[in-house]
């Protein structure tokens, strides 16, 4: 008999070890973002098409046609073409920034950058919003040129397909793709960190399973050792599904840890995020050091 989902699943003991060896990487997909109400790829795929019917810059049938296209990078990078080719470049870009505007309410309940930030590791992202922004100030890395093996560091930001505040690093066409990934520094600094970190990824659907398959089949290590970790949903009778995920990420080298959403849907990543944080700051020496470093500013004033 399947077992049950758990609604707030333990913290793996390994996990722990690796924060205190200072070699833990959460890496953040879209799904982090949609909890406080940005859209995710393929709704912002589907507006920029509308946005380039409407601009006349396609017909009826040609709209049509992108629309049942079934790849949200491809199709951005089809009306990013289309749109600038019809001097409507900054349609793209406010289309693109519309879809990463939160809302107030749902940031204020479900903020998972406020926990996520109490946790202390290297922090990955291809999410190209602000909303983490403020728990890093300068401590955010996301111009390609400074991607470098010897600059990943403990509580720093990296937002490998650039930031919306700066359009020059952003990376979300084809042609930027292939331009980031081939940067030989770049791809020094992500095979460094799947070599070297354990990795939790959170956010990640199944709009996104393609670039997560690229980032760990071209950058991850040859042998199958269960080093990484994911969070993903399911209901409480899908445990099958798990089994599932499992049998494939595990050949990636990833563990698949589910958690149960059939009270809160995808809300419940927030709950397990908090939940962890609390078991993480109690089991391993993050606490300390911080209790440590409060010490130490007292004696300075």
């Amino acid at each position: 008999m399947l077992g049950e989902i758990p609604a707030l699943p333990n913290v793996p003991p390994e996990l722990v070890e690796k924060i205190d060896e200072e070699k833990l990487c959460f890496f953040l997909g879209a799904g982090i973002s949609k909890l406080i109400g940005c859209m995710g790829w393929k709704s912002v795929a589907s507006n920029l098409v509308e946005r380039c019917f409407r601009q006349k810059c396609i017909n009826y049938k040609v709209r049509e046609s992108i629309l049942k296209i079934d790849n949200a990078k491809k199709t951005i990078t089809i009306c990013y073409d289309v749109l600038c080719k019809n001097g409507f470049k900054n349609d793209f870009f406010d289309e693109v920034e519309k879809a990463l505007t939160s809302k107030p309410d749902l940031l204020k309940r479900f903020n998972v950058y406020t926990e996520l930030s109490g946790i202390s590791a290297v922090y990955i992202t291809t999410n190209i919003d602000t909303h983490f922004d403020n728990s890093f100030r300068d401590r955010i890395v996301y111009r390609e040129n400074d991607f470098k093996p010897e600059n990943i560091f403990r509580d720093k930001l990296y937002k490998i397909h650039g930031t919306i505040e700066d359009r020059d690093s952003l990376v979300f066409t084809l042609p930027q793709y292939f331009k980031r990934y081939k940067n030989p520094a770049f791809s020094a600094f992500l095979k460094k960190v799947f070599s070297e970190y354990s990795i939790v990824f959170l956010g990640y659907g199944l709009e996104e399973y393609e670039i997560l398959d690229f980032l760990v089949i071209k950058f991850g290590q040859e042998e199958t050792e269960l080093k990484h970790w994911m969070l993903l949903p399911y209901y409480q009778d899908e445990k099958y599904l798990l089994d599932y995920d499992n049998g494939y990420f595990n050949s990636l080298g990833i563990k698949v840890i589910g958690y149960e959403k059939d009270a809160n849907g995808y809300n419940q990543l927030f709950n397990v995020i908090k939940e962890w944080r609390g078991e993480i700051r109690e089991a391993s020496g993050i606490l300390y050091e911080d209790v440590k470093d409060m010490e130490e500013t007292v004696d300075m004033l």
